[in-house]
């Protein structure tokens, strides 16, 4: 799993990942799944994951259903209808993805609010695919230094 590249907006901010794998990770978890479903066990261990966690504690983790070993998700990303009422206490992630190739599988995710200082983690991992969730620490001034530009793309006519 690798972080690749984060997008910063005013109120929020965007990262991308990948996931490269040895081998096709339905050949992997078929049998696991098979298990798990005959058990009546949720099988969401099955699908590649991803959260960050805030310097005050505060965490979101999602479960991305469209690289999951069931195939692609009928139902494409999306954002709310409403953001969460309070960005003190709730976090809100979602995440996209695109086709994914043989061994190798991108994503991305938007998240809101922006981070408080201090760290900022990002949780990554595909544990059926043998990925291990695992955390990756950076500083949320690298985030917030570059929210609170106004940087122009061009110039104004």
């Amino acid at each position: 799993m690798a972080l690749t590249h984060l997008t910063v907006y005013p109120s929020g901010f965007e990262f991308a990942f990948t996931a490269v794998t040895a081998v096709e990770p339905g050949e992997l978890c078929a049998a696991t799944l098979e298990v798990a479903r005959e058990r009546g066990e949720d099988p969401v261990g099955l699908s590649l994951h991803f959260g960050v966690e805030f310097a005050d504690g505060r965490r979101e983790d999602a479960h991305a259903a469209w690289i999951s070993i069931n195939g692609p998700s009928r139902v494409p990303p999306g954002f709310p209808r409403q953001m969460p009422p309070e960005p003190e206490t709730e976090i809100f992630i979602r995440g996209g993805g695109s086709s994914p190739l043989p061994h190798r599988y991108p994503g991305s995710a938007y998240v809101w609010p922006l981070p408080p200082p201090g760290p900022l983690t990002f949780w990554l991992g595909w544990p059926a695919a043998g990925l291990p969730v695992t955390p990756l620490r950076i500083d949320a001034a690298a985030v917030l230094d570059v929210a609170g530009t106004d940087a122009a793309l061009w110039e104004e006519p």
